[in-house]
């Protein structure tokens, strides 16, 4: 007797479990950008960040660009902080 009552009891809470579950799922949501920034082709690959000069970028040629600000839905490139050319 004691062993069908376990069986009740654990099929009881593992439908209820199921259940609880099923109330709380969540549809993923996407969410668009604040704030959309270009970069030129031309700047090359993301290398990093830095809490001091930015983002990194470099091109082709080995030259480093930071950026610190990004202007927010401009078409222009952002302003350049810093830039190390290889020589």
């Amino acid at each position: 007797m004691k062993n069908t009552y376990f069986w009740y009891v654990a099929i009881f809470l593992m439908l209820f479990g199921l259940h609880l579950h099923s109330d709380h799922v969540v549809n993923a949501q996407t969410y668009s950008s604040r704030c959309i920034a270009n970069v030129p082709r031309e700047w090359g690959a993301f290398k990093g960040v830095s809490q001091s000069y930015g983002i990194a970028f470099e091109d082709a040629s080995g030259t480093l660009r930071f950026v610190n600000q990004f202007p927010c839905g401009l078409e222009q490139a952002p302003n350049v902080s810093l830039e190390l050319r290889r020589q």
